[in-house]
């Protein structure tokens, strides 16, 4: 992940009415960025100094503000933003996080999984080959929409989830929702991960949490074999192909 700057320049001329419409403008923008992918949410923020605005965001690669990634959402806040900035926004690169994994530069990955917890704010998609997040911005869009807002809703429940399971809040009904491959949170995740797989041809895995009882050598929804021999394992112990669940001690 890589730390940004991003300078904006409202118009000199505007009023305080104005200037509150900039920055409904630029909130629109970054939140566009954000449904694509291209910067990571909860960690933008920006401040104002003297006759411009601050922002600071994480993005997951050096190029991810490229225009080739920005959908139609991004391109039509950014024209906007435009129309009543005095210039162009700057984005300057501050340097690599170290808070972060880099993310997946795999080619050409073989398969995928969708995976989250409570501490990732990345992408919860995974490359299968390197175990690194994959930019939601080099995946194709899903379920007819134009930008990844189901992909991160997911997330989002998932998240909250795991965090009241880690806290003691809750904890029954949240590790239900995590570790078993049947409730409304599974499912929305197993959609996700067979519509990713129509699109880019390649096996897409859910990952299943489990803490009280360990995954054991069959699979919890088949009942086939899932555990991996030496051989086979990566950051992964267990793997059912055919009801593409995965998990790991």
């Amino acid at each position: 992940m890589f730390l940004f700057t991003i300078t904006t320049f409202p118009d000199e001329r505007q009023s305080e009415e104005n200037y509150k419409k900039f920055e409904e403008e630029q909130d629109l923008y970054f939140g566009t960025l954000i449904k694509n992918g291209q910067i990571l949410p909860n960690d933008c923020n920006t401040i104002f100094e003297g006759d411009k605005y601050i922002t600071y965001a994480l993005a997951p690669e050096e190029n991810s503000f490229s225009m080739n990634y920005a959908n139609k959402y991004v391109k039509e806040n950014y024209e906007k933003l435009l129309r009543i900035s005095r210039t162009k926004p700057k984005i300057k690169l501050l340097g690599k996080s170290k808070d972060y994994m880099e993310a997946c530069t795999c080619q050409s990955p073989s398969w995928y999984m969708l995976y989250s917890d409570y501490t990732i704010n990345e992408s919860p998609v995974v490359c299968g080959d390197c175990g690194r997040t994959v930019p939601l911005y080099k995946l194709p869009k899903i379920l007819e929409e134009d930008e990844y807002w189901s992909v991160l809703s997911w997330q989002r429940a998932y998240n909250a989830c795991d965090e009241l399971f880690m806290a003691g809040i809750g904890e029954r009904f949240a590790y239900q929702r995590i570790s078993k491959p049947t409730n409304d949170l599974y499912k929305l995740g197993k959609e996700l991960c067979e519509a990713f797989e129509k699109a880019l041809g390649k096996p897409f895995y859910y990952y299943l949490f489990k803490y009280y009882s360990p995954h054991k050598s069959t699979c919890p929804k088949c009942g086939g074999p899932c555990k991996l021999d030496s051989e086979n394992k990566s950051f992964i112990d267990y793997r059912c192909d055919n009801c593409r669940l995965v998990g790991d001690l």
